[in-house]
């Protein structure tokens, strides 16, 4: 009667606490995207520096809404030309699975809506399109949000993205986090609103 009553509790317990862990795991998963992200930053803003040249960062929500894909392409010739015969990839693509991008809610900052943004320009790295270039990565290291910029066009100072957990193709309000960036200098920070 005891070990009944022993392991009746313990699986009271078990069933009040997995929503505790799931939410956990999921909190883990968004940050470890935005880190994820913001590293991608770091290395776009090194390339562009060490080989002195325009490089290009896309995120794109894959179908469904339930997976983030990151990619980077590097002008061959120092141009800011998309000509898909002037670019190489940056390493492959990443996955980030069970994110999806919403408008940032950090209002002060010029916000790059992806849940809105088609620009225009693409690139294509291991058969995935990056219909969505965030930055552009000048030969100086600055960071502009024009996919294609004149030679003479200023940085953008800073701007935010808004990245969510998503369940079933919709965001999880639970666990937001905004990664804002400063384009003089290619660094990015993370907040949770």
């Amino acid at each position: 009667m005891e070990l009944l009553v022993v392991m009746a509790i313990i699986g009271v317990l078990l069933v009040v606490s997995i929503p505790a862990i799931s939410s956990i795991r999921q909190a883990h998963g968004v940050s470890d995207g935005a880190y994820q992200i913001a590293a991608a930053v770091e290395l776009g803003r090194n390339e562009a520096l060490a080989r002195k040249t325009y490089v290009w960062l896309g995120l794109q929500e894959m179908q469904g809404g339930d997976e983030v894909s990151l990619g980077m392409v590097f002008s061959k010739d120092g141009t800011p030309s998309l000509a898909s015969d002037n670019l190489q990839a940056v390493g492959r693509v990443v996955r980030l699975g069970g994110l999806g991008f919403v408008s940032p809610s950090i209002a002060p900052h010029q916000p790059a809506d992806l849940t809105q943004q088609q620009n225009g320009s693409s690139f294509v790295v291991g058969g995935t399109t990056f219909s969505k270039i965030i930055m552009t990565f000048t030969p100086m290291g600055e960071i502009l949000t024009n996919p294609m910029p004149s030679q003479d066009e200023g940085f953008a100072p800073r701007f935010a993205v808004g990245l969510r957990t998503m369940r079933g193709g919709n965001p999880d309000t639970h666990n937001p986090i905004d990664i804002l960036f400063d384009g003089s200098i290619g660094s990015a920070s993370l907040h949770r609103p």
